[in-house]
């Protein structure tokens, strides 16, 4: 078996565990944050983004099997979180 020096880099830099790692040009999935305020920034980032999908989608979701249009939905799932409340206020 034959160890090819990107396979030697990866290794013995990449998977060290006493030391953060990180690797040249902007490779954020690589990053290992050791941060904790960075950490938790990330993290709300991340549950934002995925939360606003979400609406989106059950904005969607809810608009279609009311209305049985896809139009709607589309315009709805624009309005997110704002019609999903409307429907649950109003219906």
């Amino acid at each position: 078996m034959r160890i090819v020096a990107g396979e030697a880099f990866c290794a013995r830099y990449l998977f060290r565990r006493e030391k953060a790692w990180y690797t040249e040009g902007d490779n954020s999935e690589f990053v290992e944050e050791t941060n904790m305020e960075d950490n938790k920034s990330t993290n709300v980032k991340k549950t934002v983004k995925s939360g606003i999908t979400f609406g989106s989608a059950l904005a969607m979701v809810i608009s279609y099997t009311t209305w049985k249009s896809v139009g709607w939905a589309i315009f709805h799932g624009l309005l997110s979180w704002v019609y999903v409340i409307y429907f649950l206020l109003r219906y």
